[in-house]
């Protein structure tokens, strides 16, 4: 079982790597990044966004993403 502190969404991790590199990293760069370090992706999470702030209240969800080192 995979505990949630072990998790992170796309969006924390785009914020923590372009913290930790000092260059923007978007979303869509997180999945290459993890191959690219020797990391692959075991499983990909779809977790739902129910309280949105937009006014668009359409369906929308974060993916969450299990790495691990090859």
């Amino acid at each position: 079982m995979i505990e949630n502190k072990d998790l992170m969404t796309i969006t924390e991790a785009s914020k923590w790597a372009t913290s930790f590199l000092k260059k923007n990293v978007t979303t869509s760069n997180i999945p290459v990044i993890a191959e690219h370090s020797g990391m692959r992706i075991v499983n990909q999470y779809k977790r739902p966004v129910l309280n949105r702030t937009e006014k668009d209240k359409a369906a929308y969800s974060e993916s969450i993403f299990h790495l691990k080192s090859e």
